[in-house]
């Protein structure tokens, strides 16, 4: 009896589908017989393609992800208040400096190659620009407080939106462009504001 034979695929390319096997006892008709009819059998057998290999999931891109973001201790992105250093939301008055701060992040999986610009508007307005040279990924970026608001524009009583964009231009390619933006509403007043 002769078994186990596994040398098929190093003798011939077998393609997907139907094929025949064919045995031959004594091929070259080297032993008389009585019978030499019988010396043959054929069986089909189908094959099967093999499964498509495994295709990895596709690496993300190693893009920077510039993004508007809130620091520990921080309630946003974007703070404002009359009392300068503090971490908070207000108060705000137009008869008193407003100290503004905001902060970025490279949440992407490389560090950006160019400078990264921002631009701060007052209901629309431009009123700061500053660039950093270069984020590193996973690192955050704060600006110093200022204070020249009142400067650029006319402050008046009640509600004012500041919105901060990053990367305005596009000038750096992301691993996600729609989260470059951040936009808040403060009430600004018309007295003064409490000591701390």
């Amino acid at each position: 009896m002769f078994t186990d034979w596994d040398r098929l695929d190093s003798l011939a390319r077998i393609e997907p589908g139907q094929h025949t096997f064919t045995l031959v006892v004594d091929s070259a008709d080297l032993v008389a017989e009585t019978d030499e009819s019988d010396n043959t059998f054929q069986t089909g057998v189908i094959v099967v393609a093999a499964p498509d290999p495994q295709i990895p999931p596709p690496i993300p891109n190693r893009l920077p992800g510039l993004a508007p973001v809130a620091p520990p201790g921080w309630p946003a992105p974007i703070i404002a208040s009359a009392y300068s250093g503090a971490k908070l939301q207000g108060p705000l008055s137009m008869n008193e400096l407003s100290y503004i701060r905001y902060a970025l992040e490279n949440q992407g999986l490389a560090s950006t190659p160019d400078n990264v610009h921002t631009k701060l508007y007052y209901d629309g307005k431009l009123v700061s620009k500053e660039f950093w040279s270069g984020t590193i990924m996973d690192n955050q970026v704060t600006r110093s407080e200022w204070a020249g608001l009142s400067e650029v524009v006319r402050l008046t009583p009640g509600e004012h939106t500041l919105k901060l964009i990053v990367d305005p231009h596009n000038l750096i390619d992301a691993s996600d462009e729609t989260n470059n933006n951040y936009e808040v509403t403060f009430m600004w007043g018309g007295g003064e504001v409490p000591v701390l």
